[in-house]
């Protein structure tokens, strides 16, 4: 059998479960992490920022915390499981661009001592389109799977010769 197409049957099988115990935690902690600094840049606390005080205000913290959970935990998965490390710096870069730009605008109106105006910020959209950067992460580890056993496992941590 091609060793490109073993290490594809390897790469399909289910995680373990410690992989996804631990990918369950990672999600937890990144959605943890995602809504303390997205509360910070505003400069309001996270109870305050995020606390649903209608019945739909509580569906869509249920639909961006659950989705910072996966996005959290599929990059973990795929980094323990696939050894794939471009997923969790892709989510690494694109969180941290968001959060810039956002901490950016905030701070131009807190300096010009006006109102921030409501219009959805990078970092607002990280947390309401997950799904976004979810795909570029699993695009990016599937270019990286692609790279890797095309070039016959060079780039593999297996292969110290």
């Amino acid at each position: 059998m091609f060793p490109p197409v073993r290490r594809l049957r390897e790469a399909l099988t289910a995680p373990s479960w410690a992989a996804i115990r631990l990918g369950v935690v990672a999600g937890v902690v990144h959605a943890a992490a995602v809504l303390w600094v997205g509360a910070f840049v505003r400069q309001q606390s996270v109870w305050t920022r995020y606390y649903p005080a209608q019945p739909s205000a509580a569906l869509v913290t249920a639909y961006v915390v659950f989705g910072l959970v996966v996005l959290g935990g599929v990059a973990a998965v795929l980094l323990v499981h696939g050894r794939l490390v471009t997923p969790a710096a892709a989510l690494l870069v694109v969180f941290s661009w968001a959060t810039y730009r956002s901490w950016q605008s905030f701070e131009a109106a807190r300096e010009a001592g006006v109102t921030p105006g409501v219009t959805l910020r990078p970092d607002a959209a990280y947390l309401f389109f997950w799904f976004v950067p979810l795909a570029l992460a699993l695009l990016v580890g599937a270019l990286e799977y692609a790279l890797r056993t095309g070039l016959g496992g060079w780039f593999d941590g297996r292969r110290l010769e």
